[in-house]
């Protein structure tokens, strides 16, 4: 736990002794009190003095046990504002430093068209993400207060069904409950669980690295790194981690990502034995950060370590023996397929990754990933567009676009490869290139 400022410990340690005051007023000892507020002795001990924290509701039943009129619960009050004070200007330095960062990420990536978008300049525009962006940044309007406040099994279901919208491809959806369940984990009344916060806010980095949005990937990743950290959860430790470097490949730091993912990697490994975390949980998410790490050094041209990558993930594949989808990784033996696709067409291999991609059954993926069946035919589709076979891209991406409605609208990628095409367009042989582009909001 982090260590209060003074000028709120004083009012923790003043509302103990206001605590202890008017319990003797009542004639109470701290054991009939402590039977009272459902506790025990020493807990009471420790409220007085100032070294322990309740809730509301205890505040609100020793108020009328000692008969203090409100007293008692207006000194909470006021030392819960003074917290959130606190709390809200630390959250605001640190978010001023992460913004900084990202502009000087935007300011320092390049301008050319490339396969990763290096910036904000081809973000998406995705409905409800100016609402998700206001939520995660603090600036959510209060809770109706006609509207009965979410229990935390709503909330963790309202989480989990983010991740699985995006995994849909989805991503409008996504952004729409994103930006509610985020608001709502922020505002809520009962104590939510801090590994719930942080899948809430790893899918919202997943979700901006999506559609481009590079500043609000880095914010989120980095909000999700803090509450894994503080939940002591390797695997969404990991994951966080991840996220924050595909936030660095997207804005072209590769040396950067690479040394983030690969310092996760050797962290998660050095740890795994003793953490509490499900042992299938740290194999995906290990497994996850080997693939991104075989993308990396294919798009630095490396392909020795690429392949490397891709092995050391295959011999973790081999310990899961199925396709998963642990903590929403999607590891598995048809993932590190589609990863290797991935990897040739980072090298320019694009006549291996057609041949490759004939081979792919992605039958065998969960029924939720969408979005990865999409993927392949996106990877595809820059193969072929790099082979010069302009109308064989646009099927690919018509395929991706029935796989998964939204994989070619609300991609960046899927976007930049249509402006590659709408550039060199020769309508003969890509008759549905307009009507694709055009759905997408390319033109």
């Amino acid at each position: 736990m982090a260590r209060e400022p003074e000028a709120v410990a004083e009012l923790r340690r003043s509302l103990g002794t206001q605590l202890a005051t008017f319990r003797l007023a009542a004639e109470l000892t701290q054991g009939q009190l402590a039977k009272i507020a459902l506790c025990d002795r020493t807990t009471i001990v420790h409220i007085e003095k100032g070294r322990a924290r309740a809730d509301e509701r205890f505040w609100q039943t020793v108020d009328a046990a000692c008969d203090a009129g409100g007293a008692i619960l207006a000194a909470y009050f006021e030392l819960e504002a003074a917290k959130n004070e606190h709390e809200n200007r630390e959250r605001e330095q640190r978010l001023s430093g992460v913004r900084a960062k990202a502009a000087e990420l935007r300011g320092r990536s390049s301008s050319a068209i490339t396969k990763t978008a290096s910036d904000n300049s081809n973000l998406v525009d995705v409905p409800r993400m100016e609402e998700l962006r206001r939520a995660i940044l603090g600036h959510q309007p209060p809770p109706e207060p006609s509207r009965k406040p979410p229990t935390l099994p709503q909330l963790e279901a309202l989480t989990r069904q983010t991740h699985r919208l995006y995994q849909r491809a989805d991503y409008d959806a996504a952004a729409q409950l994103l930006s509610l369940t985020i608001g709502r984990i922020e505002t809520s009344t009962v104590t939510v669980p801090l590994p719930v916060k942080a899948a809430a806010y790893l899918a919202a980095a997943k979700l901006a690295t999506k559609v481009g949005d590079n500043s609000l990937s880095w914010i989120s990743a980095d909000r999700c790194l803090r509450l894994a950290s503080d939940a002591d959860r390797l695997d969404l430790f990991g994951l966080a981690n991840y996220q924050i470097s595909c936030a660095l490949l997207q804005a072209g730091h590769l040396a950067d990502a690479e040394q983030t993912a690969t310092e996760t990697v050797e962290h998660i490994a050095s740890l795994a034995s003793s953490t509490p975390s499900n042992p299938e949980d740290i194999i995906s998410t290990q497994g996850a950060l080997l693939l991104l790490l075989a993308i990396i050094a294919a798009r630095c041209g490396e392909r020795q370590k690429a392949v490397t990558k891709l092995r050391d993930a295959a011999r973790l594949a081999e310990q899961l023996g199925r396709d998963g989808n642990r903590l929403w990784t999607a590891f598995g033996p048809t993932n590190i397929a589609i990863h290797e696709l991935a990897v040739l067409v980072a090298l320019g291999d694009s006549r291996t990754a057609l041949k490759l991609g004939e081979r792919i059954d992605t039958d065998t993926l969960p029924a939720v990933l969408r979005g990865r069946r999409s993927q392949v035919h996106l990877e595809l589709g820059w193969a072929s567009a790099r082979q010069g076979d302009d109308g064989l891209t646009v099927l690919h991406l018509l395929e991706a676009e029935r796989v998964a409605k939204q994989a070619v609208a609300r991609n960046v990628t899927a976007r930049t490869l249509l402006t590659t095409l709408l550039a060199r367009e020769r309508t003969s042989t890509t008759p549905g290139l307009r009507a694709l582009a055009t759905r997408a909001g390319v033109i």
